[in-house]
């Protein structure tokens, strides 16, 4: 506790240079993960698409819509812009660019990564022009129930390789990871190869990839962050159609062969995927549950591993008016070898099932009209529809409502809304302001209003408001203010009677924070974030507290690069947890849930031994008062003590 209190008035160091590298972006890319909520896979798959984006940026000058989609925070609007801007004026710089998507610096610094101003080279060739290899180790310190038992067939490290290459005419990739306690032969593997062109045939796939299509009624990527992430742009999918899977995910994915086609204003994409799926089988062969947390250790885990066969194909094709405007419709069709039972889908082994979608999104004059059509064999039609409008250089608002269908079920969708992807029995209204009167404070808000199915077939309704306020008071000062307030009925079930009943859940965050710059390399950052949670029949109530304090340095002279953060925390339970997106080793991700009373630090630490390698390291440690084991199930770590190191090696040619 006394070292943690210690850190806390003192703390880290960041390092940045001009390369691509993931500490570049570290307090930036809390612009998406700093209202997180929970920990999740869909926030690494988003950590690992931004880090390939970032490898490979995006040219302004020649990109096609699809291209430009990919950059977080393009809408549709400011790509018709850009593609229109381009032809006339010329966007050689990221000032003109930022002149003319009116974006602000903190943004601009987040996706000057993502882009390039250079034109495509004209001379084509299959020799790789860069490689990118990676090799990482993590190993919890202290020895959990499955190993201490022997449970686990593996030994005690998590191990993560990766290659990459690419050049004019194809990019490849190979990732390797082999969790604690798993054995080599369940280790998980991902691969692509992809050729691309700006022929006829822009992209030809075979590996391992996900699909986007439309607002995500469909098809979509899992990777998603929390509502409250962007207020405004954040109801907006970005179609980024065919994406190679090159993650740590290893359920969210197809696999197989996916192939992107472009006929003057026609664009036609087709894909199938064939894999065997983990999930949980009983005596009858019918699967209740599909298992996602890609840890093959136990034998209950193993024998998951397998679960199910799921085969996928699909066509898409979509017409652009000008550039920006389009219609598309798109099919797909999937079957298991398995009969299916749980809360999503209900099939016979091998009965296929048809799912038919419709999507646009057009312009007119500063506001961006959108919305997508569902449906499947003998289902309702399930939709949305939404709205990005520009109000004046200062204000920006944004409107969506929802209706998802009780009996549309589908696996593959991740569309705005409260359930987190589930696209059945939901239906909601938001609306999002954002308001910059000028340059040294801006104001963001959204109130969402939702209502669920229950299991029991109840109507349970909920509502959620957010407001944020930001005041830079110079290039060296910046205060936040942020409140969130959710309310939402659960059903609860009675320790005294069993029976079941609805009641209200309500929780309030308040966080309050700055950074400042006291040098040139070195930023102090602190946050302060309050929790109350209460229940508007059982008598229990909670709260909780959270203090983080951290510095930061940039000196691109400097070969060393570090973080340290302290964290002192105090909550009444899990219900009434905190969470923090933590920055790691380039391409990691934690946000773990801070509960119970303790403190938290780490240090991440690197050091660039040439320009194209670099050494790095993350040690953390959790320690909990009051407490005799952490953990739950074969993970129980015996103590209040939870440290973890990881060591990386990253080489870019």
């Amino acid at each position: 506790m006394k070292l943690a209190l210690n850190i806390l008035l003192f703390s880290t160091l960041v390092f940045s240079q001009d390369t691509v590298r993931v500490y570049k972006y570290y307090n930036d890319i809390n612009l998406l993960l700093e209202n997180s909520d929970e920990s999740s896979t869909n926030e690494q798959v988003l950590i690992d698409e931004l880090e390939q984006l970032r490898n490979n940026p995006v040219s302004i000058q020649t990109a096609k819509r699809n291209e430009l989609a990919k950059i977080p925070f393009f809408t549709s609007a400011i790509v018709r812009k850009i593609m229109r801007a381009r032809d006339t004026l010329g966007i050689t710089s990221a000032k003109i660019l930022q002149e003319i998507i009116s974006f602000d610096d903190r943004t601009m610094q987040f996706i000057q990564p993502c882009i390039s101003f250079k034109k495509n080279q004209t001379n084509t060739t299959w020799l790789p022009q860069g490689y990118i290899f990676r090799s990482r180790i993590n190993k919890e310190l202290q020895q959990t129930k499955g190993f201490s038992e022997h449970l686990y067939g593996g030994n005690t490290f998590a191990v993560l390789k990766k290659i990459y290459a690419r050049s004019t005419e194809y990019s490849a990739g190979l990732l390797f990871q082999q969790d604690a306690g798993e054995i080599f032969s369940h280790k998980y593997l991902s691969g692509f190869f992809e050729f691309h062109s700006n022929d006829i045939v822009e992209k030809i796939l075979i590996g391992n990839y996900s699909i986007n299509i439309g607002e995500g009624l469909l098809l979509s990527r899992a990777s998603s962050i929390s509502k409250s992430g962007n207020p405004v742009s954040q109801i907006k999918k970005r179609n980024a159609e065919i994406v190679s899977h090159l993650s740590s995910d290893e359920f969210h994915y197809f696999q197989g062969v996916a192939a992107s086609f472009t006929i003057e204003r026609w664009h036609l994409l087709s894909f199938y995927s064939d894999r065997n799926l983990p999930a949980t089988i009983d005596d009858n062969e019918t699967v209740h549950s599909f298992y996602t947390t890609g840890l093959f250790r136990t034998d209950n885990e193993i024998k998951k591993m397998y679960g199910v066969r799921e085969q996928v194909s699909g066509v898409s094709t979509a017409f652009e008016f000008n550039r920006t405007d389009n219609i598309g419709v798109s099919l797909i069709n999937f079957r298991y070898d398995k009969a299916i039972e749980n809360s999503l889908l209900k099939l016979s082994r091998n009965e296929s099932s048809t799912l038919f979608s419709t999507h646009a999104a057009i312009i007119i004059d500063e506001a961006l009209f959108f919305g997508e059509a569902a449906m499947q064999r003998n289902s309702n039609a399930s939709g949305l529809v939404g709205m990005l409008y520009k109000v004046s250089r200062h204000v920006s608002l944004s409107f969506h409502a929802r209706l998802y269908a009780n009996n549309y079920k589908n696996p593959f969708a991740y569309p705005f809304g409260e359930n987190n992807g589930i696209t059945n029995d939901e239906s909601g209204r938001y609306i999002g302001i954002e308001v910059t009167p000028n340059t040294w404070c801006k104001f963001s808000s959204f109130y969402d209003e939702f209502a669920l199915k229950s299991a029991s077939a109840f109507q349970l309704m909920g509502s959620e408001k957010f407001l944020r306020s930001e005041l830079y008071v110079n290039k060296q000062f910046q205060l936040y203010l942020q409140h969130r307030n959710k309310s939402k009925e659960i059903m609860n079930t009675s320790e005294v009677t069993g029976f079941h009943f609805i009641e209200k859940r309500m929780q309030q965050n308040y966080k309050l924070g700055y950074t400042f710059r006291v040098l040139t390399q070195l930023e102090l950052a602190q946050r302060y974030e309050l929790v109350n949670t209460a229940y508007s029949i059982s008598a229990f109530r909670g709260k909780g507290m959270l203090l983080t304090t951290e510095v930061s340095t940039r000196n691109s002279k400097s070969q060393l690069w570090g973080t340290v953060r302290a964290t002192v925390f105090d909550t009444d339970s899990y219900d009434s947890r905190l969470y923090h997106y933590e920055k790691n080793v380039e391409g990691g991700y934690a946000n773990p849930p801070l509960f119970g009373q303790g403190t938290r630090w780490y240090i991440v630490l690197g050091y660039d031994i040439s320009s194209a390698i670099t050494f790095s390291f993350k040690f953390s440690e959790t320690n909990k008062v009051g407490v005799t084991e952490l953990g739950s199930g074969d993970d129980v770590i015996q103590g209040n003590l939870d440290d973890q190191l990881t060591v990386q090696l990253d080489v870019v040619l």
